[in-house]
């Protein structure tokens, strides 16, 4: 109290949002979630007109999309569509042609989530990296 007079700042009895994420969830988990694949979307923009190998793509998959969602996924649980819709809009990048055309994906997600040694690319699961994250935080 003696600080919040010294300083001359407010007290907040309620904080709507913290570090980019809601204090509370209510029913349309959806639409809170939302601005995770809003920043999705704003790198794979960037990236989609660019001709890239395969080995590009991997790298920025792995360093720059899928490192999205860890923080929000470290306190909440993601519903189901959400982690979908992410997987398949990096899906759709990794087996896109370049400039933005659509390409044939050759195999599921499911084997590009497996290890590199199992002949996967080690790409991550969304739905079981977030119930990892979860139980290390608990």
């Amino acid at each position: 109290m003696e600080v919040q007079e010294m300083l001359n700042v407010p007290i907040v009895e309620f904080h709507e949002k913290y570090l980019e994420l809601p204090t509370t969830i209510g029913r349309n988990k959806k639409e809170v979630f939302q601005k995770m694949n809003e920043r999705l979307d704003f790198h794979m923009q960037g990236w989609q007109g660019k001709f890239l190998l395969k080995t590009g793509k991997l790298v920025l998959i792995k360093a720059v999309a899928q490192a999205i969602p860890t923080y929000s996924m470290s306190v909440f649980q993601l519903p189901i569509r959400v982690c979908k819709k992410f997987q398949s809009k990096v899906s759709q990048f990794w087996w896109g042609k370049g400039g933005g055309k659509r390409g044939i994906h050759w195999c599921s997600w499911k084997k590009l989530c497996k290890r590199k040694e199992e002949r996967g690319l080690g790409f991550r699961d969304l739905r079981a990296f977030n119930q990892s994250m979860l139980a290390k935080t608990a």
